[in-house]
Protein backbone atom coordinates (compact mmCIF):
# COMPACT_ATOMS: atom_id res chain seq x y z
CA UNK A 1 0.00 0.00 0.00
CA UNK A 2 1.36 3.50 -0.90
CA UNK A 3 2.08 6.02 1.97
CA UNK A 4 3.37 9.30 2.71
CA UNK A 5 3.76 11.14 5.63
CA UNK A 6 3.37 15.23 5.76
CA UNK A 7 3.04 17.81 8.21
CA UNK A 8 -0.26 19.84 8.88
CA UNK A 9 1.16 23.05 8.99
CA UNK A 10 -0.83 25.11 10.66
CA UNK A 11 -2.27 22.67 12.90
CA UNK A 12 0.73 21.73 13.85
CA UNK A 13 0.56 18.18 14.29
CA UNK A 14 2.76 15.49 11.72
CA UNK A 15 0.25 13.09 10.69
CA UNK A 16 0.81 9.99 8.68
CA UNK A 17 -1.38 9.45 5.85
CA UNK A 18 -2.43 6.95 3.21
CA UNK A 19 -1.73 8.05 -0.72
CA UNK A 20 -5.27 5.87 -1.13
CA UNK A 21 -7.98 8.34 0.45
CA UNK A 22 -10.28 5.79 1.33
CA UNK A 23 -7.95 5.02 4.05
CA UNK A 24 -8.00 8.78 5.40
CA UNK A 25 -11.25 9.22 6.41
CA UNK A 26 -12.65 12.34 7.45
CA UNK A 27 -10.24 13.10 9.97
CA UNK A 28 -8.23 15.84 8.63
CA UNK A 29 -11.15 17.78 7.36
CA UNK A 30 -13.15 17.83 10.86
CA UNK A 31 -9.88 19.47 12.49
CA UNK A 32 -9.67 21.79 10.29
CA UNK A 33 -13.86 22.86 10.27
CA UNK A 34 -14.17 22.25 13.96
CA UNK A 35 -11.58 21.43 16.09
CA UNK A 36 -8.35 23.57 15.76
CA UNK A 37 -11.02 26.18 16.68
CA UNK A 38 -10.29 27.45 20.45
CA UNK A 39 -13.53 27.85 21.85
CA UNK A 40 -14.53 24.39 20.74
CA UNK A 41 -11.30 22.80 21.98
CA UNK A 42 -12.28 24.65 25.19
CA UNK A 43 -16.20 22.55 25.41
CA UNK A 44 -13.95 19.15 25.81
CA UNK A 45 -13.01 18.48 29.79
CA UNK A 46 -10.76 15.47 29.33
CA UNK A 47 -7.63 15.44 31.38
CA UNK A 48 -6.47 12.06 30.67
CA UNK A 49 -8.12 9.75 27.96
CA UNK A 50 -9.28 9.95 24.48
CA UNK A 51 -11.53 6.98 22.15
CA UNK A 52 -11.26 7.58 18.39
CA UNK A 53 -13.48 4.94 17.47
CA UNK A 54 -14.59 4.32 13.68
CA UNK A 55 -10.93 5.73 13.44
CA UNK A 56 -8.89 5.26 10.31
CA UNK A 57 -5.50 6.49 10.48
CA UNK A 58 -6.38 7.93 14.10
CA UNK A 59 -5.90 11.70 12.48
CA UNK A 60 -8.47 13.20 15.64
CA UNK A 61 -7.49 11.00 18.28
CA UNK A 62 -3.75 11.92 18.22
CA UNK A 63 -4.47 15.56 17.58
CA UNK A 64 -6.92 16.31 20.55
CA UNK A 65 -4.35 13.93 22.62
CA UNK A 66 -2.06 16.60 21.55
CA UNK A 67 -3.97 19.83 21.87
CA UNK A 68 -5.91 18.84 25.38
CA UNK A 69 -2.80 17.13 26.73
CA UNK A 70 -3.84 13.51 27.11
CA UNK A 71 -2.13 10.37 28.30
CA UNK A 72 -3.83 7.51 26.57
CA UNK A 73 -5.52 6.85 23.48
CA UNK A 74 -7.74 4.29 22.40
CA UNK A 75 -8.39 3.45 18.67
CA UNK A 76 -11.32 1.50 17.47
CA UNK A 77 -11.89 0.42 13.66
CA UNK A 78 -13.36 -2.31 11.96
CA UNK A 79 -10.90 -2.48 9.21
CA UNK A 80 -7.62 -4.00 10.04
CA UNK A 81 -5.50 -1.86 7.95
CA UNK A 82 -5.81 0.99 9.62
CA UNK A 83 -3.82 -0.68 12.35
CA UNK A 84 -0.78 0.50 10.24
CA UNK A 85 -1.28 4.04 10.44
CA UNK A 86 -2.33 4.03 14.12
CA UNK A 87 1.11 2.18 14.79
CA UNK A 88 3.15 4.66 12.65
CA UNK A 89 1.53 7.75 14.10
CA UNK A 90 2.32 6.98 17.29
CA UNK A 91 5.89 7.24 16.89
CA UNK A 92 5.19 11.17 16.67
CA UNK A 93 3.73 11.20 20.43
CA UNK A 94 4.93 9.71 23.70
CA UNK A 95 1.10 8.49 24.79
CA UNK A 96 0.21 5.14 25.29
CA UNK A 97 -1.59 4.07 22.36
CA UNK A 98 -3.82 0.95 21.66
CA UNK A 99 -5.77 -0.43 18.77
CA UNK A 100 -9.02 -2.52 19.25
CA UNK A 101 -10.41 -4.47 15.58
CA UNK A 102 -13.80 -4.16 17.19
CA UNK A 103 -17.31 -2.68 15.34
CA UNK A 104 -18.46 -0.33 18.26
CA UNK A 105 -18.00 -2.14 21.50
CA UNK A 106 -18.30 -5.74 20.53
CA UNK A 107 -14.58 -6.33 20.91
CA UNK A 108 -13.17 -3.30 22.90
CA UNK A 109 -10.66 -4.99 25.71
CA UNK A 110 -10.10 -1.17 26.81
CA UNK A 111 -10.80 0.51 29.79
CA UNK A 112 -12.87 3.62 30.28
CA UNK A 113 -11.94 6.90 28.67
CA UNK A 114 -12.95 10.97 29.20
CA UNK A 115 -13.84 11.59 25.60
CA UNK A 116 -14.67 9.17 22.72
CA UNK A 117 -14.49 11.20 19.26
CA UNK A 118 -16.24 9.66 16.04
CA UNK A 119 -16.99 10.23 12.39
CA UNK A 120 -19.15 6.90 11.82
CA UNK A 121 -20.75 6.10 8.70
CA UNK A 122 -23.35 8.56 8.22
CA UNK A 123 -25.96 7.47 5.51
CA UNK A 124 -28.21 4.61 6.16
CA UNK A 125 -29.43 4.02 2.59
CA UNK A 126 -27.44 2.43 -1.03
CA UNK A 127 -29.01 5.38 -2.84
CA UNK A 128 -27.07 8.14 -0.41
CA UNK A 129 -23.84 6.47 -0.62
CA UNK A 130 -24.58 6.34 -4.52
CA UNK A 131 -25.37 9.74 -4.43
CA UNK A 132 -22.21 10.71 -2.66
CA UNK A 133 -19.68 8.41 -4.26
CA UNK A 134 -20.68 10.15 -7.26
CA UNK A 135 -20.31 13.63 -5.94
CA UNK A 136 -17.20 12.97 -4.76
CA UNK A 137 -14.72 10.30 -6.21
CA UNK A 138 -11.98 11.69 -5.23
CA UNK A 139 -13.16 9.93 -1.57
CA UNK A 140 -14.94 7.25 -2.61
CA UNK A 141 -13.27 5.72 -5.63
CA UNK A 142 -14.87 3.16 -7.17
CA UNK A 143 -12.30 1.54 -9.90
CA UNK A 144 -11.81 -1.46 -7.84
CA UNK A 145 -13.78 -3.85 -5.74
CA UNK A 146 -11.50 -3.47 -3.09
CA UNK A 147 -11.99 0.01 -2.81
CA UNK A 148 -15.56 0.23 -3.78
CA UNK A 149 -16.02 -2.46 -0.39
CA UNK A 150 -14.03 -0.14 1.80
CA UNK A 151 -15.86 2.94 0.54
CA UNK A 152 -19.00 1.40 2.23
CA UNK A 153 -17.69 0.45 5.29
CA UNK A 154 -16.65 4.08 5.56
CA UNK A 155 -20.11 5.44 4.86
CA UNK A 156 -22.74 3.10 4.97
CA UNK A 157 -24.70 2.35 8.29
CA UNK A 158 -27.26 0.39 7.26
CA UNK A 159 -30.57 1.01 8.89
CA UNK A 160 -28.82 2.59 11.40
CA UNK A 161 -27.51 -0.76 13.00
CA UNK A 162 -23.97 1.05 13.90
CA UNK A 163 -25.12 3.99 16.00
CA UNK A 164 -27.57 2.07 18.12
CA UNK A 165 -25.46 -0.62 18.89
CA UNK A 166 -22.89 2.45 19.46
CA UNK A 167 -25.18 4.66 21.75
CA UNK A 168 -26.82 1.54 23.50
CA UNK A 169 -23.44 0.78 24.97
CA UNK A 170 -21.22 3.83 25.19
CA UNK A 171 -22.07 5.16 28.70
CA UNK A 172 -20.44 2.14 30.45
CA UNK A 173 -16.68 2.95 28.35
CA UNK A 174 -17.16 6.40 29.99
CA UNK A 175 -15.45 8.24 32.90
CA UNK A 176 -17.76 10.50 35.17
CA UNK A 177 -19.09 13.58 33.08
CA UNK A 178 -17.28 11.96 30.14
CA UNK A 179 -18.58 13.10 26.38
CA UNK A 180 -18.97 11.63 23.67
CA UNK A 181 -18.28 14.01 20.54
CA UNK A 182 -19.97 12.83 17.08
CA UNK A 183 -18.78 14.61 13.84
CA UNK A 184 -21.54 13.79 11.04
CA UNK A 185 -24.00 15.65 8.52
CA UNK A 186 -27.78 16.74 9.52
CA UNK A 187 -29.03 16.21 6.02
CA UNK A 188 -28.27 12.27 6.08
CA UNK A 189 -28.17 11.39 10.28
CA UNK A 190 -30.22 14.68 12.16
CA UNK A 191 -28.82 14.98 15.83
CA UNK A 192 -31.70 14.43 17.06
CA UNK A 193 -31.63 11.03 15.92
CA UNK A 194 -28.43 10.20 18.03
CA UNK A 195 -30.15 12.06 20.93
CA UNK A 196 -32.82 10.19 20.85
CA UNK A 197 -30.46 6.86 21.06
CA UNK A 198 -28.44 8.02 23.62
CA UNK A 199 -31.00 9.66 25.97
CA UNK A 200 -31.52 11.89 28.90
CA UNK A 201 -28.56 10.42 31.03
CA UNK A 202 -26.77 12.76 28.79
CA UNK A 203 -26.93 16.68 28.07
CA UNK A 204 -25.97 17.76 24.54
CA UNK A 205 -24.58 21.04 23.04
CA UNK A 206 -25.12 20.93 19.14
CA UNK A 207 -22.30 23.00 16.78
CA UNK A 208 -23.09 23.89 13.17
CA UNK A 209 -20.18 25.19 10.36
CA UNK A 210 -22.31 27.65 8.68
CA UNK A 211 -19.31 27.48 5.43
CA UNK A 212 -20.29 23.64 5.33
CA UNK A 213 -23.45 22.50 4.44
CA UNK A 214 -24.67 19.74 6.78
CA UNK A 215 -21.70 18.64 8.92
CA UNK A 216 -22.00 19.24 12.58
CA UNK A 217 -20.28 18.50 15.88
CA UNK A 218 -22.21 17.17 18.64
CA UNK A 219 -21.22 16.72 22.14
CA UNK A 220 -23.04 14.44 24.30
CA UNK A 221 -21.70 14.94 28.17
CA UNK A 222 -22.54 12.29 30.92
CA UNK A 223 -24.90 13.70 33.55
CA UNK A 224 -23.66 12.91 37.14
Amino acid sequence: MNQLCIKQGALGCEQFIYADPTMNGGGPFFIEEFLSTKSILNKFNATDSIMEMCCGLGAMGYYLAKKLNLNKIEFVDIDPEAAAGINYNKEFLDIETNFHLSSAFTKYKGGQVDLIILNPPHVTLESEFKQIAEETPEWFPSNSAKQANRSRLILIDKDFAFHKDFCKNASSFLTLNGQIAFLENEKYIPHSKIEAELGDNFSYDFIQNSDIEGYYLLIATKKD
